[in-house]
């Protein structure tokens, strides 16, 4: 988002405030009734909700439990006890769950569209799945 150039002459100023606030990290979502809700990037919503369905699956458990007695070397456990690969959050493939925040990347208000593969490099930083690419 380094340019305003494509913005009409009225929204620029407009531009530029939410390109500050992206630079901070803070997400502009929509909301149903047309609003729009503020959340700290650095920390989405479904983070927690993904923490907490990793404790209510029996396969994750077992693969905690090897991680635990270190007989798996990709995935870690840190000190939250959420299974990550590689550092970043492994997301089951639960529900929609993983369209949940494929959504939540696209819809941000600041992102403006940002295309398949931005969307992607953004999103591995935090979350990972196999076939992650592919949504």
């Amino acid at each position: 988002m380094g340019s305003v150039a494509h913005v009409v002459e009225e929204r620029i100023e407009l531009a530029k405030d939410v390109h500050r606030l992206a630079r901070l990290g803070v997400r502009l979502m929509s909301i149903s009734d047309g609003g729009v809700t503020v959340q700290n990037g650095e920390k989405s919503s479904l983070v927690v909700v993904v923490k907490e369905k990793q404790d209510n699956d029996p396969i994750l458990l077992e693969l905690k439990g090897a991680v635990h007695q270190q007989r798996v070397e990709v995935f870690s456990q840190e000190g939250d006890g959420v299974l990550r690969y590689q550092g970043r959050l492994y997301v089951l493939d639960v529900g929609v769950l993983r369209q949940h925040i494929v959504t939540e990347a696209h819809n941000s208000r600041y992102s403006i569209h940002p295309g398949a593969s931005k969307m992607y490099r953004d999103l591995r930083k935090v979350y990972w799945w196999n076939g992650m690419k592919k949504i």
